[in-house]
C-alpha cells in the first residue's frame, strides 16, 4: 500500500529531534605546553577594586595576557589565581615578582607545571589589561621591574638583582642596545641618503644671508647703533652740566640744609626744646592776688 507524503508534514523523527536539541559539546580545555601561565597564591582579596582587576593591571607590565582566573584557597583569607600570557617570556618575567606585595600581602608566583590546563578566563580578553609602554623586543626584565616601582609598587627584596642577572645571562641589555645602535645607524644612513641635514643647514645659511642682506639695504643696524652713541652722548652731556653749574650745585645745597634744619626743628618740638636745641625757661610764678598777705 503506498502511504500518500503530505509535502507540509515535519521529516524529522524522534531521534534527529534529540539530536538538535542537544547542546553543543564544550570545547576542550585549554592545556598550556608552552610555560605560558603562572599560579599566582596568598592573595588578599578584594573587592573595589576587583581582585582579577588588581592582578591584570599588576601583571600586564610583563606582557600581554591572554586569560586570568580567580578561585578561593585553602586558607579562608587568601585566594589564588592563574594568570596565562601570550608567551613563556612574559611568564619568565611575571616570576621575578614572587613576594611583591598586592593589597598589603606578599604573593607566591611559580610557573605552572606542563601540561596544565588552564582554566577559563574570570572576564573577556578585551577587559584585560595590557602591555603597552615598551614593545616586547625592547623590554629588559630590569625595565619591567623598574616601571613596577615607578608606578609604587612593592616589589620583593631580590627581585632586582634577578632581573640583572637574568638580563646578563641572555645578554638582553646588550640585544636592546645593539637594537637601538642599529637604529641610530639607520636614521643616519637615511639623513645622508636624503641630505636632511645638509638640506636644513643650507636652509638656514640662506635666512642668515637674507637678514644681513635686509640689514645691509635699510642701515638698520647703522641706525641702532647711532641711535644709542647719540642717547649715551645726551646723557654724559646732562651729569657734566649739572656738576659743572654752580647755581645747580648752590640750589641743591640750601635745599639740603633747609631740609637738615626742619627735621632739627621737628624734632626739638617733639622733644621740649626750642629752636636753638635748649630746653625752655620755667614759667615764672603768678604774682600774689592785691590784699593777700
Amino acid at each position: 500500500v503506498t502511504v500518500p507524503m503530505d509535502s507540509d508534514a515535519p521529516t524529522t523523527t524522534p531521534a534527529t529531534s534529540a539530536l538538535a536539541s542537544a547542546p553543543a559539546p564544550a570545547a576542550a580545555p585549554a592545556v598550556d605546553n608552552e610555560g605560558c601561565s603562572v599560579v599566582v597564591t596568598n592573595i588578599t582579596p578584594s573587592s573595589d577594586p576587583p581582585t582579577h582587576k588588581v592582578l591584570s593591571d599588576f601583571f600586564s607590565f610583563c606582557g600581554n595576557i591572554t586569560a586570568l582566573s580567580v578561585s578561593p584557597s585553602q586558607s579562608s583569607d587568601s585566594v589564588s589565581a592563574v594568570v596565562t600570557f601570550e608567551n613563556a617570556a612574559a611568564a619568565k618575567t611575571a616570576v621575578l615578582l614572587n613576594n611583591a606585595l598586592i593589597n598589603d600581602r606578599a604573593i607566591a608566583v611559580e610557573i605552572a607545571p606542563s601540561g596544565f590546563t588552564v582554566p577559563p578566563s574570570d572576564i573577556p580578553a578585551n577587559d584585560l589589561a595590557q602591555s603597552t609602554d615598551v614593545p616586547a623586543a625592547d623590554r629588559t626584565e630590569e625595565s619591567v621591574l623598574q616601571n613596577l616601582q615607578n608606578k609604587g609598587y612593592q616589589l620583593g627584596n631580590d627581585a632586582m638583582a634577578k632581573a640583572r642577572a637574568v638580563d646578563a645571562e641572555y645578554g638582553i641589555s646588550e640585544k636592546v642596545g645593539a637594537a637601538a645602535s642599529t637604529a641610530r645607524e639607520n636614521i643616519s644612513n637615511f639623513d645622508q641618503q636624503y641630505g636632511i641635514t645638509a638640506t636644513l643647514s643650507s636652509w638656514g645659511q640662506s635666512i642668515s644671508n637674507k637678514a644681513q642682506e635686509i640689514d645691509a639695504s635699510l642701515g638698520i643696524s647703522e641706525k641702532v647703533k647711532a641711535a644709542d652713541d647719540a642717547a649715551r652722548q645726551k646723557a654724559r652731556e646732562v651729569e657734566d652740566y649739572v656738576g659743572n653749574n654752580e647755581t645747580i650745585q648752590s640750589g641743591a645745597k640750601t635745599v639740603s640744609e633747609g631740609a637738615n634744619s626742619l627735621g632739627r626743628t621737628i624734632s626739638g618740638f617733639f622733644a621740649g626744646e626750642d629752636a636753638d636745641g635748649a630746653a625752655p625757661a620755667p614759667a615764672a610764678a603768678p604774682a600774689p592776688a592785691a590784699g593777700s598777705q
